[in-house]
């Protein structure tokens, strides 16, 4: 495993529809971000191409806005925007791109002087 803190920015590409669990990954993700971190997300959003359960091993057929918002939220981070492009090779097929950020602080942008004032 990488260090805690130790990431500007994670991405995740077409990933999370090949997983069991994909809040353990984004959890994961929130975990290597440093304060301030970016989270990006690229999946497919919700549609109903059943084959691709069985030719390519989808276990699900995209994420909706709100399922994309609700893990980000349960791993911790906000969600910053959600961008769909859909496929000009496939009307059926839209991406999503999902952007999360960490709203922890950077201390270290803090001034020494306002540390001390609480």
């Amino acid at each position: 495993p990488l260090p805690k803190d130790s990431a500007d920015v994670v991405v995740v590409h077409q990933v999370l529809h090949f997983l069991a669990d994909p809040q353990a990954v984004l959890k994961e993700a929130a975990r290597i971000l440093r304060p301030g971190g970016r989270l990006l997300v690229v999946d497919f959003a919700p549609h109903d191409l059943e084959f691709l359960r069985d030719e390519h091993a989808h276990r699900r057929l995209g994420f909706s806005d709100g399922e994309l918002s609700r893990l980000f939220s349960n791993a911790g981070l906000e969600t910053a925007s959600l961008t769909h492009l859909a496929s000009p090779g496939h009307a059926r097929l839209t991406v999503t791109l999902g952007l999360a950020r960490d709203t922890r602080i950077q201390s270290d942008l803090i001034p020494r002087s306002l540390e001390t004032v609480a």
